[in-house]
């Protein structure tokens, strides 16, 4: 069985939608101006490039910010 093939994954399910998985970190912004409010997408934005504005965020916006960053991470 060492033979079987992983396909790359595409897509994921973010609150029950089919979302396409990012390639690059401008997608991943992309994606969170899509699916967040505006002032959380505002938030997300000040917290990637302001330390002091991320430790001051809430803690869900950390979480995606810090996934914004272990992505970045994953992709160089």
């Amino acid at each position: 069985m060492n033979n079987i093939l992983k396909f790359p994954k595409t897509y994921d399910y973010i609150n029950n939608i089919p979302t396409p998985v990012p390639k690059t970190a401008e997608d991943y912004l992309r994606l969170c101006k899509k699916l967040l409010t505006e002032e959380d997408y505002v938030e997300v934005c000040m917290a990637i490039l302001d330390p002091e504005e991320y430790d001051e965020t809430e803690v869900e916006i950390k979480k995606i910010v810090d996934s914004y960053y272990a992505f970045v991470e994953k992709t160089n």
